[in-house]
């Protein structure tokens, strides 16, 4: 009889052993980071999603599954999966808290101006990062019918007469 296969999400024997358990560690520790990142101004998030997702591949394809499913980081991961990118509402929300919460720890902190400086600069540094992200659209609503964009010929009573469907596209006589 033989014995069982290991099963894929099991650690491996020997000295792969400690690579798997580095690699799962590393992994919730910038779970951790990306989650303070998301409270905290100035510590990114993104980065470290990244980072915690290239560990969970190299060590546990399920706990990657899981973090791509999750609703805080999810939908981040994922687009930048896809697209290299992120979406225009969390690039506005980004360059808004950076502004707002950056903004109000300069303003109202009780440090010395050397302090105020250094956050002026790594807040500058986060807004050129974020600014230089690649934006992806929404994907465009599909047409429904495209029989509706031809020639629409109307009949009322004894009068015929066609429509143009296409009057209410916007035009480029450019």
């Amino acid at each position: 009889m033989e014995p069982p296969a290991p099963s894929p999400e099991a650690p491996p024997a020997g000295p792969g052993k400690v690579r798997y358990v580095v690699y799962i560690s590393l992994g919730w520790f910038f779970v951790g980071l990306a989650f303070l990142g998301a409270l905290l101004p100035l510590l990114p998030t993104t980065p470290f999603l990244l980072l915690a997702s290239a560990m969970f591949l190299k060590s546990s394809p399920r706990l990657n599954r899981w973090l791509l499913g999750t609703r805080l980081f999810g939908p981040f991961l994922r687009d930048w999966q896809r697209h290299r990118g992120v979406r225009r509402r969390v690039k506005i929300t980004a360059v808004v808290l950076l502004l707002v919460v950056g903004g109000a720890s300069i303003a109202f902190a009780d440090v010395a101006w050397p302090i105020r400086a250094v956050v002026c600069g790594i807040l500058l540094i986060g807004l050129v990062v974020v600014l230089r992200l690649r934006v992806i659209d929404d994907e465009p609503t599909p047409i429904a019918d495209v029989t509706a964009l031809e020639p629409v010929v109307v009949v009322e009573g004894n009068l015929v007469r066609v429509e143009d469907s296409n009057s209410q596209l916007p035009r480029s006589d450019a």
